[in-house]
C-alpha cells in the first residue's frame, strides 16, 4: 500500500516531525552527546537527523533502523552523496528484534515514529529500546499526540480519514495523551524526566561550515525539484495539498510533545 511516506521518500523530504528542522535542533541540544557515545535512531526516514549528528559531534557512533525499504534506500543515497559512510543504516527486522546486544547504546531517539504504530508494535518497540539501552541511558522522543479533550470517537474518526487519505493513522488512541505516555514509560521501566509541548520551544540548528551538511542540503533540494520533471509526483503533491487544506480547516487536535526518559538502573 502506498502511503504519504513513500512520497516523502521519493522527494528526499527531511525533518518529518513537530517543528521540523527546529525540532531536530532542540533534540540535538537536549541530547548533547559526548565523544564515545553510541546512539540509535528508530525510523530515520531519509536520514537527515542521523547525518546531522554524525557531522556535528565528533567521536559519536550513530546507528539507525528504518522499517521502510524506500526510506532506507533514499537515506543510503543521501549519505553516499554527502560523502558519509552508510554502514550503520539498517532495515528494521520484521520481528522488531533489534540486531544489537543488550545494554549497547547510551541513548536512543526517534522523531514522530512510535505514535503511528499498532499497539502490539509500539509495546514491542518499547521493550527492545529498553533492552538495548544501558542502565541509566536516555530515550528521547518528539511525538505528535492528541490534545487533552479530544474524544476517543473523534480520534477514531480522524485516524480513519487519515488512513484513507494518507495510508497511515494520525496517532495512537490507546495511549492518546501525554499523561498516558508517562504511564507507558513507567510500565516499561523508564523514568520520565521531561514532557513538554513543542509549541513553546524556540530552537534552531546553528549554521555549520561542513561540506557534508551542504551536500545533504543539495540532496534534499534535488528531491524536491524532481517534482518538476515527474507528472506522477506533481499530481501526488497537488492531491496532498488539497487533503492538507481539508484537514487544516478542522480544530487543532494534535500537538508535538518532547519526551525525555531515563532507563532505570
Amino acid at each position: 500500500m502506498q502511503t504519504i511516506l513513500d512520497f516523502y521518500a521519493r522527494t528526499h523530504t527531511p525533518y518529518l516531525h513537530a517543528l521540523g528542522r527546529a525540532g531536530t535542533g532542540y533534540l540535538l541540544q537536549q541530547m548533547a552527546p559526548k565523544p564515545g557515545s553510541r546512539l540509535l535512531e528508530i525510523g530515520f526516514g531519509t536520514g537527515q537527523t542521523m547525518l546531522e549528528l554524525t557531522c556535528r559531534y565528533n567521536g559519536v557512533e550513530v546507528f539507525g533502523l528504518e522499517k521502510s525499504a524506500e526510506m532506507l534506500r533514499v537515506a543510503q543515497k543521501r549519505f553516499a552523496f554527502s560523502g558519509v559512510s552508510a554502514d550503520r543504516l539498517q532495515e528494521m527486522p520484521a520481528s522488531l528484534h533489534f540486531p544489537f546486544p543488550s545494554n549497547f547504546f547510551d541513548a536512543v531517539y526517534c522523531e514522530s515514529v512510535l505514535a503511528i504504530l499498532t499497539d502490539a508494535d509500539l509495546a514491542k518497540m518499547w521493550q527492545e529500546i529498553g533492552r538495548v539501552l544501558r542502565p541509566g541511558g536516555y530515550f528521547f522522543l518528539n511525538e505528535s499526540v492528541w490534545r487533552e479533550g479530544v474524544s476517543m470517537g473523534r480520534m477514531a474518526e480522524i485516524n480513519h480519514q487519515c488512513i484513507e487519505a494518507f495510508g497511515i493513522p494520525q496517532a495512537t488512541v490507546t495511549w492518546p495523551y501525554p499523561s498516558d505516555w508517562k504511564h507507558l514509560a513507567k510500565e516499561q521501566g523508564f523514568e520520565m524526566l521531561r514532557c513538554i509541548s513543542m509549541e513553546g520551544i524556540r530552537a534552531r540548528l546553528p549554521f555549520q561550515m561542513d561540506s557534508r551538511l551542504f551536500r545533504s542540503h543539495i540532496f534534499s533540494l534535488a528531491g524536491k525539484s524532481s517534482m518538476l520533471f515527474s507528472v506522477s509526483l506533481w499530481k501526488k503533491q497537488k492531491l496532498l495539498r488539497r487533503l492538507f487544506q481539508q484537514f487544516a480547516t478542522k480544530e487543532p487536535y494534535l500537538e508535538g510533545v518532547f519526551f525525555w526518559c531515563r532507563k532505570k538502573d
